[in-house]
């Protein structure tokens, strides 16, 4: 749960501050979501990894 919550902030906080990041990590989740294959699995990690970085390059990570 706690994750999740992480997520969807750095997420929502990315999406004006690290903006191409934030696109990226948004058409992983799509992707895996439209073609049925999310399991629970962190399929798009390294997506809200590079977010992470964009917003620690500005000041902004961790929340």
């Amino acid at each position: 749960m706690c994750r999740r919550l992480e997520l969807k902030l750095t997420t929502c906080i990315a999406e004006r501050h690290a903006a191409p990041e934030a696109d990226e990590h948004r058409r992983c989740y799509s992707k895996v979501f439209l073609t049925g294959l999310y399991n629970g699995l962190g399929h798009c990690i390294p997506y809200e990894e590079a977010m992470k970085q964009a917003l620690r390059s500005k000041g902004l990570y961790p929340v």
